[in-house]
């Protein structure tokens, strides 16, 4: 017989309720084997750990040959220097490396001296650089000129950098500027007491530089205006060679006539 229709809808609530149970219970059986098969096999094997490396591997380099375009991820490109622009250091490199006033490096050129391998180590402990062809002597900004033990000598190196630079230097400057790693002043160690050189040559070396120091803040050169002209058997006879007598005209501001008969102008 048809029960009544609150007994009915009871009965398929409790249907409803159990069929839900079920399912439940179906999906929690479902997970949990899903989760042991997935235990089971968590630990890759050493072949698949390969093919995931060499896989890696080779989208690393395909990136590296195909770099990102996007400026984000690129360092901004360095400005380029003009030709002929010289390169600026930092001040703290500047300061090791014994630079001047002006980013000016040192140059050091010995005359009158042999020059040995412990001056060059001195040299360059000091950031400095060498000067050694007479045809670079007017870029010399320190002349080592005497070392205690041999009179000063009037060479032509001398000559040129005297027309350039007043720091004519005994040897001591370089020896204690190395031992603190740093050009000194020259104050100290200028070449003013070779009392046998200036007796020989018959000049003093302060009044030297004085004068030499006034013509240069005039402006001018100790030769300016003058025309030279170098007679045959004046050079290498108790004279330097024709190639250095016309350096030494030249650094004084000279101007050097080929012929007698040439006009002073030229």
């Amino acid at each position: 017989s048809s029960g009544s229709p609150r007994v009915l809808k009871n009965e398929k609530a409790e249907s409803k309720d159990l069929k839900d149970g079920l399912a439940a219970s179906a999906r929690k059986e479902s997970v949990i084997g899903s989760v042991q098969r997935i235990g089971s096999n968590d630990i890759p094997s050493k072949s698949t750990m390969g093919g995931i490396n060499n896989n890696r591997q080779i989208r690393l380099r395909r990136r590296s040959a195909f770099p990102s375009t996007d400026a984000s991820l690129t360092s901004s490109p360095s400005k380029k220097r003009k030709r002929g622009e010289r390169r600026l250091l930092p001040d703290a490199v500047s300061e090791s490396r014994g630079i001047n006033v002006g980013d000016e490096r040192i140059r050091v050129i010995i005359t009158g001296v042999q020059v040995t391998l412990r001056h060059k180590k001195m040299i360059d402990s000091i950031g400095a650089t060498l000067v050694e062809s007479i045809d670079d002597a007017t870029s010399a900004t320190h002349v080592i000129a005497g070392d205690g033990k041999t009179p000063l000598r009037r060479t032509p190196k001398l000559m040129i950098c005297l027309c350039h630079t007043s720091n004519i230097l005994h040897m001591d400057w370089l020896t204690q500027s190395s031992k603190v790693c740093k050009p000194l002043g020259c104050d100290d160690y200028l070449l003013l007491d070779d009392k046998c050189a200036e007796t020989t040559y018959n000049f003093s070396m302060q009044k030297t530089l004085k004068n030499i120091d006034a013509i240069r803040k005039s402006g001018r050169s100790l030769f300016f205006g003058w025309s030279i002209y170098i007679c045959k058997g004046v050079a290498g006879n108790k004279a330097p060679p024709l190639h250095e007598l016309h350096l030494i005209v030249r650094a004084a501001g000279g101007n050097l006539l080929s012929s007698i008969f040439a006009s002073a102008t030229k």
